[in-house]
């Protein structure tokens, strides 16, 4: 037998949690909505390559990446930071609908070592008419100075733009680019996409 006070316990508590899920919820989704409305979509030739990808069975747009574009062979330091981005990148790839996969031969993709820093930006950049993510001399002596977090960040934020993601303000995610630092804002992916 059910005595009335067990049972009105029992229903409180039940009330208690569903509505403590119910303001979890709105609180993820407030969130959410925030970081949509901060994240910006990059305009012009930035997702030229999404115009040929069709997904597959899948249901994802598989991208192939070539960490070797150039005539010079990226570095083991710089090729295992590019990797490292990408795999992040690929956490995300139910949400991105996109997955990235290395190719030692032709690519979607391509991370290319230059010494024409107007093409890296003085750092990393992605150059969607090329379909390329230069990097160069500059980067190198930057990745000296900087964490491996913080010189992954670089690569995942281009990565960013060829997903056709704009920069941000807040809140702080991978798309951030602080104005007069050396390194981009080591935000989440999460809240950029």
């Amino acid at each position: 037998m059910v005595r009335p006070l067990g049972l009105l316990r029992s229903i409180r508590t039940r009330s208690i949690l569903t509505l403590s899920c119910a303001l979890l919820v709105g609180f993820i989704l407030l969130i959410c909505s925030q970081s949509a409305s901060a994240q910006t979509c990059a305009g012009g030739n930035a997702l030229v390559w999404k115009q040929y990808a069709t997904p597959l069975s899948d249901g994802l747009i598989h991208i192939a990446v070539n960490y070797s574009g150039g005539s010079t062979a990226p570095t083991a330091t710089i090729k295992n930071l590019a990797q490292g981005a990408v795999a992040d990148w690929n956490l995300y790839k139910c949400i991105t609908g996109v997955v990235f996969e290395e190719s030692t031969s032709s690519a979607d993709l391509y991370f290319e070592y230059t010494t024409d820093e107007s093409l890296t930006g003085s750092c990393a950049a992605y150059r969607p008419l090329d379909h390329t993510i230069y990097h160069g001399p500059e980067f190198q002596t930057r990745v000296a100075g900087l964490s491996a977090v913080q010189s992954k960040a670089a690569f995942a934020h281009e990565l960013g733009h060829f997903l056709g993601l704009g920069h941000t303000t807040s809140p702080a995610t991978i798309m951030n680019q602080p104005d007069g630092m050396y390194g981009f804002h080591v935000g989440t992916i999460h809240y950029a996409i």
